[in-house]
């Protein structure tokens, strides 16, 4: 099989290895998965973090993945798995976890009709009241 230090290091590696894909899992931060950007604009994100969820009708579709003032609103970058078009319709709006407090953004679907948005398309925010 080799000598003790070669099992050790294909111990190491293949525990390496699983810990990648539980992060993987269990977090679900994209590595395998193709990505594309899409920009969402909001008067005020409200407690938004970098790597909050993304949610297409409920289903985890993506991660913000960077937050800039722009002139008077705020521009987040959404990153969204390309197994998930968004509709050039569709409107982003900012929700929150009941328990925990925690902010994410939700996205409807659009119309039926309505074309793909494109990677690096801007689609609507609508910031609630509260």
């Amino acid at each position: 099989m080799g000598s003790y230090e070669q099992r050790i290091g294909v111990f190491f590696l293949v525990g390496l290895c699983l810990l990648v894909a539980a992060i993987e899992l269990t977090i679900g931060s994209g590595w395998f998965h193709a990505q594309y950007p899409l920009q969402a604009t909001f008067r005020n994100v409200q407690g938004l973090d970098l790597g909050a969820d993304v949610r297409l009708a409920g289903i985890r579709v993506g991660r913000v993945a960077a937050l800039a003032i722009d002139q008077d609103q705020v521009r987040v970058t959404l990153s969204i798995d390309q197994r998930y078009p968004i509709k050039k319709n569709a409107t982003a709006r900012l929700d929150f976890r009941a328990l925990s407090g925690e902010r994410f953004v939700e996205i409807d679907l659009g119309t039926p009709a309505a074309p793909a948005a494109a990677p690096g398309d801007t689609i609507v925010g609508d910031t609630p009241a509260s």
